[in-house]
């Protein structure tokens, strides 16, 4: 029996902050990535964001002064530091880089595939000088230590579609994100509980909506055997 959870809709600050560490990406004119089908199959994690109106600074602004009631006075010198901070390291990122889909083909692989999509010729984003960071072009960079396979494939692959244990990459969506856990989890961990033996997957969203913040959904199915197993593991 499989059991679904995906009651948790909330708008953290931490989601923003996490991509703007991990993940660049967007483009303004675009429906979606352009480098989705690239994916491999058998990928046991993928994912696109649409980091260009995810950071954008209005957006953030808007989240920020969301959380007046627990800043209280604190909320105006935050937007403030935000905005000074947005203005000296991130706009170029932010306005610069369109989309990303992202990739692991395996769990051994500790630097994803990352295909970006936006503006790194002149004028536009420099990223750093790392040996895992290469602009293909003046609208392409591919990082990962994995990412020669898919620099062959550029110019021949365009549009597609990915998907990750049967779940598909929805383009529309601000960010979409999919991790298939392989059976042998609960072996690498040892006196792991139930739900993470049995977890099969994870899957976040973030959509918009009309409040400009974004809503992010989160789902983790497991397959729990008896079905009393996952009556307990869903009981208050």
């Amino acid at each position: 029996e499989e059991m679904k959870m995906s009651s948790i809709k909330t708008y953290p600050i931490a989601l923003f902050t996490a991509l703007v560490i991990a993940i660049p990406a967007v483009a303004v004119g675009q429906t979606g990535p352009s480098y989705l089908g690239l994916v491999p199959e058998g990928a046991v994690m993928a994912g696109q964001v649409h980091v260009s109106e995810i950071l954008e600074l209005d957006r953030l602004e808007v989240l920020v002064n969301s959380w007046g009631a627990v800043l209280g006075d604190q909320a105006d010198e935050l937007v403030a530091q935000m905005r000074e901070q947005y203005n000296e390291e991130l706009a170029p990122f932010a306005t610069n880089v369109n989309y990303c889909t992202v990739y692991s083909a395996n769990f051994d692989d500790n630097a994803p595939v990352t295909i970006c999509e936006g503006n790194f010729g002149e004028g536009g984003f420099t990223p750093p000088e790392m040996s895992e960071i290469q602009v293909v072009s003046e609208n392409v960079m591919v990082t990962g230590s994995q990412r020669a396979e898919i620099v062959a494939r550029l110019d021949s692959a365009a549009g597609g579609s990915a998907s990750v244990s049967g779940i598909t990459l929805d383009p529309s969506l601000l960010a979409h994100f999919v991790v298939a856990f392989p059976p042998e989890l609960a072996d690498a961990i040892p006196g792991s509980p139930v739900p993470l033996a049995s977890l099969q997957f994870l899957e976040a969203k973030v959509s918009a909506d009309d409040t400009h913040l974004g809503g992010l959904a989160i789902e983790a199915r497991l397959s729990c055997d008896p079905a009393a197993t996952a009556t307990s593991i869903h009981a208050p």
